[in-house]
Order: C-alpha cells, then structure tokens, then sequence
C-alpha cells in the first residue's frame, strides 16, 4: 500500500510539468501572453526572453523527469533497504557549474547589444541626437504621479520655456525618445509594457532610458499603459498615465472623418435592429415561420455584435480625438508651446 501511494505521489509530480509545459504552448494562442509590441526594436527583447524561457524550460523539464523517475522507480525498494550515500563528486560539480557558466556567458554576451540601445550612448544614439531626430523628455516620478517635462523652442530640458505635463508622456512615432529619468522621494518603476521598457527611477539619480514606437501603428494606435512597477507607498496602485504616440506628417489620418464614419455605422446597426425587432413581432403569431424566425434572431445576434464593436471603435475614436492623437508630434508640439506661452503672458 505504502509502495502505491509513492507512486501515485510521482505520477502527482509528472501532472505538474506537464501542466506547466501546457500552459506556456498554449498561452500564445489563447491570448495569455506578452501585451502588443507597438516598439521598433521590442522585438529584440522578446527573443531575448525567449531565448532564456528555452534555457530554463529544458532545465526545468529535465530535473522535473529524473524527480519523476526517482520517486516512481525507487518506491518499491526492499523495506530496510539504506541508500547509498555519497558525500561529494567533484567531476560531476565542476562539470555543472562549468554547463550554468557557460549558459550565463552566452547570455551576457546576446544580452549587451540590445540593453546598450536602451541604456547607453552608443553610436546610433549619438547620430540620433547629433542629427536632431531625437527627442529628449524629462520623467519625473514622485509618489503617486508621473511629472513630464518637455524641450521648449530652444530644444533644451530645464529652462525657462520648457512645458510641462502630468501623467500623459506625449512622444513621436519613428523616432528615438530618450527619457532623462529622476525620482524626488523613493523608489519607483518607469513601466512602459507596450514598449518593453522598465526602468528603476532612483532618487538622486538621473537615468537615461531610450525607446522608439513604431511608425505604422495607424488608425490602430490607443492611449498605451504607463505605470510604476514598484510598490513605492499607499497610492502605489494609482501611480499610473498613458503615453500617446502622435503619427508622423506623412502617416497622419483624419479621424475626424473616422469618427463620423463609425457614427453613421453605429445608426445603421441600430436601424438594423429595430427592423429585425418589428419583424420578430410580426411573426410571433405565425406559428409555421418558426425557421424564419430562429434565422432573424440569428441575424439580429449578428447586428447586435456588430453594434457593439462599433461602439467601441467610437469610443476609441473619440478618446483618439480628445487626447490630439490624430495630430502630428509636430503640431502638438507647437499648440503646447502656445499654451504656455499664452499661460506665461497671463
């Protein structure tokens, strides 16, 4: 009895494994995975992450089948029986610790080339500033807000005519940002998930911090999620904003008309559905149009789905609208450069 309930304790640890293997060829698909990647270069970290996930899955899976395999096999030893115990195996530890080093070398190595893009002043960033393509912002993270700061007309950080934000970090698409990030109090994270960017914000530090959003995002483009990834104090969970990507001149949409467009959708499904209404009452009392209604109340379904999606694309639109998405970097710049100039005369 005891020998069974062994084995069925390793059958217990084989389900583990394999749930867990499951789940993460699974996740993709069924939408558990990583949130869009709306950065030009957010693909080099996911293979990165890939590339480890592997490692340690494979390391993961083999210790898993010999915990497995020990426990199913071992369990039906002679009672009495003593293991044999060996205190140390020197050419079995140097030949692990050689394999992990190895694997964390090679790691390293993959790794510099793309943290040096987001952290260092490497060569393309330098011809990024030095040909004026970049843009420079100022994050400050305070508890529970995201101060931003943005060049004035004389294109520097830190002077009289700077304009300044609140947990809205506006940036150009196609175009390297770099973040000179500070914290005034404690410790924060500077969480962008769309762009694979996370950064600690260090008081007393300022910490450079580069990404660049895609170019093509188009009429898909939404407010993308801000937030601090470190609990920093009680009103840790409010400490979010939302970064909006303006198009470039020649990507720039008029959503003015898309907004009008998915309004006139809107009223067309909802004409639609009234018609299908009056026609379900019609045929209530025909007892031999059963078919004809089920295949109505189909059809009425389908509008009823349509006319929620449209809904929604109305309510992005409009939040589009109300946050000047649809203007590009350049002529949002200007209008804020206005409004402070307007709020300095007042």
């Amino acid at each position: 009895m005891r020998n069974k309930l062994d084995r069925l304790w390793g059958l217990v640890f084989l389900a583990v494994p394999v749930a867990c293997v499951w789940i993460f060829v699974a996740a993709p698909e069924r939408g558990w995975w990583f949130p869009d990647d709306v950065s030009a270069k957010g693909f080099e970290l996911d293979k990165l992450f890939m590339m480890i996930l592997a490692i340690t899955g494979i390391a993961f899976v083999i210790t898993q089948a010999i915990l497995v395999y020990v426990v199913f096999v071992y369990s039906g030893r002679v009672k009495g029986h003593k293991a044999k115990f060996v205190h140390t195996h020197h050419g079995l530890e140097m030949a692990g610790a050689g394999l992990v080093t190895v694997i964390l070398l090679i790691v390293a190595l993959v790794q510099i080339g793309d943290w040096e893009k987001r952290k260092y002043w490497n060569d393309e960033n330098q011809a990024a500033l030095a040909n004026n393509n970049a843009v420079t912002i100022g994050v400050e993270a305070r508890q529970f807000e995201w101060r931003i700061t943005y060049p004035g007309k004389d294109g520097l950080l830190r002077t009289p005519d700077d304009i300044h934000g609140l947990n809205k970090l506006h940036i150009p698409a196609d175009r390297p940002v770099l973040i000179k990030l500070t914290s005034t109090d404690v410790l924060h994270s500077f969480f962008l998930p769309n762009f694979r960017v996370k950064q600690d914000a260090v008081p007393g530090m300022e910490i450079n911090v580069w990404f660049e959003a895609k170019g093509d995002l188009g009429a898909s483009s939404k407010p993308w999620d801000l937030v601090c990834a470190e609990l920093c104090g009680w009103g840790h969970y409010k400490m979010k904003g939302a970064v909006i990507v303006h198009p470039t001149a020649s990507a720039t949409v008029s959503l003015t008309g898309q907004a009008a467009l998915l309004e006139a959708v809107v009223v067309t499904r909802t004409e639609e559905l009234s018609e299908l209404e009056e026609t379900l009452s019609e045929l209530d009392s025909e007892s031999d149009a059963a078919a004809q209604r089920q295949k109505l109340e189909s059809d009425r379904d389908n509008a009823q789905t349509k006319l929620s999606g449209a809904k929604r694309d109305l309510a992005l639109t409009e939040t589009r609208l109300r946050l000047g998405m649809d203007k590009t970097w350049e002529t949002w710049l200007e209008e804020a450069w206005a409004a402070q100039e307007a709020t300095t005369l007042e």
